[in-house]
């Protein structure tokens, strides 16, 4: 089997160790991304979308998608009013916008991260378990994320006057 990003094997197992489960399928779309290919695919951040960030504890990128939106659909309210073919639309925009970029953004967040990580700790096996830790999924992070979504959203709605409890 050919080994992703085998120029580099240093970096190979640190990202391996950082996306835990499916490395085989991050390792082959970041080695495209990485021999210039700009986009790639992600069928489940494109289903998911925020969820899929969360679950990748990608939780800047999940802020600030959640704001992006926020702000979208006020000034989307304020200029069409409700409508369901434009929400539609938007939304499927969204969609893809997140599965095309998904893999780009994963690859920066994982890069970021081990970063950071080699700037602080010089022990390889300590730095192992870090990068472990600090990569993989978390399904802790989908739950809390869709609460503080939920809420901030009540929150939102009722301040703005759309939500009367």
């Amino acid at each position: 089997m050919k080994d992703p990003l085998n120029t580099d094997r240093e970096t190979n197992w640190e990202l391996s160790a950082f996306v835990g489960e499916n490395r085989a399928y991050y390792l082959e779309k970041w080695e495209s991304l990485k021999n210039g290919s700009v986009l790639s695919f992600n069928f489940y951040a494109f289903l998911f979308g925020i969820t899929w960030l969360l679950y990748r504890k990608m939780y800047r990128e999940a802020g600030i998608l959640f704001a992006i939106i926020l702000v979208e659909s006020e000034v989307t309210f304020n200029l069409v009013g409700e409508n369901g073919a434009v929400d539609i639309a938007i939304r499927i925009f969204y969609s893809l916008a997140i599965g095309f970029t998904a893999n780009y953004f994963y690859l920066k967040h994982a890069e970021r991260e081990i970063q950071k990580l080699n700037e602080q700790f010089q022990d390889p096996t300590a730095l192992k378990e870090l990068i472990i830790k600090k990569g993989g999924t978390s399904w802790v992070s989908v739950i809390v994320g869709i609460a503080i979504i939920v809420g901030l959203s009540l929150l939102l709605a009722y301040l703005l006057g759309d939500l009367n409890f």
